[in-house]
């Protein structure tokens, strides 16, 4: 298949002056646009594209706008050459995983947009640092997209500012293929010449149907990739022994290298303490991680509060049958020699046997004397 090179070098867009005078020039989508329609022009036979990319970022409008171009262009192939970082890696994605290539030494750098160059007052700021975190978002759900990367792992590189290898970029499933460094035969960069005003009216069309309510241009700074962090060594009990894990950052990846014992440790699954399952290749490496599920905490403090809802219900229960027969003990055992009002004996009337005369008492006592005949 014949195909033509299509060169993104530099800075993704153009940076302005206050007066709105051009600063520094960088890669429009116009500039890519017309290398793709020249080299139509020169060569009626071409099938495809090789994009190499060669930039450190730039403008997050712009660089949008040029990967969603390369998306849609026919048999496109874009190739990391040199430094690929920020921007420059959204556009490098921008096509299917076999059809993504990177030039062996080159550094792939992962990182958070950056707003350079801002001023405002504090409600403008506000807005400005809502709109990056809704990009950190958008950024962060490509690559999880494009690589296959759980969205912590990926939430993670980018946190850290990442530089990645060639190496971790395949095996971490930002390209497909390691490229050797050779020359490449690099096409002029095309200037579009003011008399072509039908390419310049599509162009500006394009543009202004794509972004027609942006009005606000964020831009990444252009940052030097950081240095490789130092590796850290984390360790492991699982069921095959002693694990131990070389990471490259602060979390574990995939490209990492793993020991069992001390020794490569063989291809397989390995069970960590918190339930994540590492998966090792053939080299000894980290090839895929699935994170453990955490125990729900909540559903854990509702079982044990049931648990002890039932213990406590329990414990009352036999509490109060104790009791009851305690009680039914002691009443037994004491008795009672209380008597109801109405079974008490009555006595006379003191008043009216008062009122009677000695004589008539003593009458009364000899008369019940009397025995009976």
């Amino acid at each position: 298949m014949k195909k033509a090179i299509i060169n993104i070098t530099g800075q993704i867009g153009n940076t302005y002056n206050e007066d709105g005078t051009v600063l520094v020039k960088g890669v429009e989508l116009q500039d890519v646009v017309a290398q793709v329609e020249e080299a139509k022009k020169a060569d009626a036979t071409i099938e495809g594209y090789d994009v190499v990319i060669k930039s450190l970022g730039g403008s997050i409008r712009v660089g949008k706008l040029i990967a969603k171009y390369i998306s849609k262009l026919p048999n496109a192939t874009t190739i990391a050459d040199t430094e690929c970082a920020s921007m420059g890696t959204e556009i490098h994605l921008a096509v299917a995983k076999e059809n993504r290539k990177i030039i062996a030494g080159t550094k792939y750098s992962i990182h958070n947009p950056l707003m350079a160059n801002v001023s405002g007052n504090a409600s403008e700021l506000e807005q400005m640092a809502e709109m990056i975190k809704e990009n950190e978002k958008d950024m962060a759900k490509m690559y999880v997209s494009a690589t296959g990367l759980t969205k912590d792992t990926v939430t993670g590189l980018m946190n850290q500012e990442t530089s990645l290898t060639p190496e971790q970029c395949v095996t971490m499933g930002f390209c497909y293929e390691i490229l050797p460094a050779p020359k490449l035969n690099a096409v002029a960069f095309f200037e579009p010449q003011t008399n072509n005003n039908n390419l310049m009216k599509s162009i500006k069309q394009l543009i202004e149907a794509s972004f027609a309510s942006s009005r606000k241009d964020l831009k990444i700074a252009e940052v030097t990739p950081p240095a490789a962090p130092e590796a850290k060594v984390m360790e492991h009990t699982v069921s095959q022994g002693k694990l131990s894990i070389t990471m490259a950052g602060d979390v574990c990846a995939a490209g990492d290298k793993v020991e069992l014992e001390g020794a490569q440790a063989p291809a397989g699954d390995y069970t960590l303490e918190d339930g994540s399952v590492v998966t090792v290749d053939e080299a000894g490496l980290v090839s895929a991680i699935v994170e453990g599920s955490a125990p729900d905490e909540m559903a854990v403090l509702k079982a044990k509060n049931t648990e002890l809802e039932a213990t406590i219900a329990t414990m009352t229960a036999e509490f109060e049958t104790t009791l009851a027969t305690a009680m039914a003990d002691l009443k037994a055992q004491i008795g009672s020699s209380f008597v109801p009002v109405q079974g008490q004996a009555k006595f006379a009337n003191t008043k009216k046997i008062a009122e009677k005369s000695p004589r008539e008492l003593a009458e009364e006592r000899k008369a019940s004397y009397k025995v009976k005949k």
